[in-house]
This record gives structure tokens, C-alpha cells and sequence, in this order.
């Protein structure tokens, strides 16, 4: 179950079965593992699940003009951040200087 804003949402699992398991004879077999696949993905095993019902969610996006925006704000604080650091190396540099 999980629970979101609207309340609660029922799903239901369905069972995943391997390629691997052979059915004969009114009893499950594990084939043998393929020695050519030592990384195992011949044999994947996939869950399902099945939703009550089907919603889709659709989000707006934001006006060019904010993406700008937020562009020329980033790049505003990386020039301040870069002076910011070169103006603090000369004072420093200053203050050291010893003649």
C-alpha cells in the first residue's frame, strides 16, 4: 500500500517466474544455469504489478524568461564568488608583504 495526498493506493502483485523453472509432470525444475552467461542475465526475472487505475500527472513548465533568469543570476554569482576570491588573495598578499 501506498499512501499518498489523496489517501491510500491498492496495487496488487503479480508473480514473476524465471525462464529457468521447467514445469513437467506436475512439479517445478530448475533448468541448469548457462555456463556461456556468467554474468547471469540470460535469466532475468521481471515483477508486475497491476494499479487500480491509471492516472497521469502533468506538470508546466516555467517561462523561458525564468530560465534565463536563473542563468544570468548563477552567472552573477560566479563572477562575484571569482572577485570575491581575487580581491581577498591581493589583501592577503598585502598584509604579508614584508619589505
Amino acid at each position: 500500500m501506498i499512501v499518498s495526498e489523496r489517501g491510500v493506493d491498492h496495487y496488487r502483485y503479480v508473480p514473476a517466474y524465471s525462464t529457468r523453472l521447467n514445469y513437467e509432470s506436475g512439479t517445478w525444475r530448475v533448468l541448469p544455469s548457462d555456463s556461456s552467461d556468467p554474468m547471469g542475465m540470460v535469466d532475468p526475472v521481471w515483477t508486475e504489478s497491476n494499479w487500480d487505475t491509471i492516472r497521469l500527472r502533468v506538470y508546466t513548465v516555467q517561462d523561458a524568461a525564468f530560465d534565463r533568469l536563473v542563468l544570468l543570476a548563477g552567472i552573477t554569482i560566479t563572477v562575484m564568488a571569482y572577485l570575491a576570491i581575487v580581491l581577498t588573495r591581493a589583501s592577503i598578499a598585502k598584509a604579508l608583504k614584508r619589505d
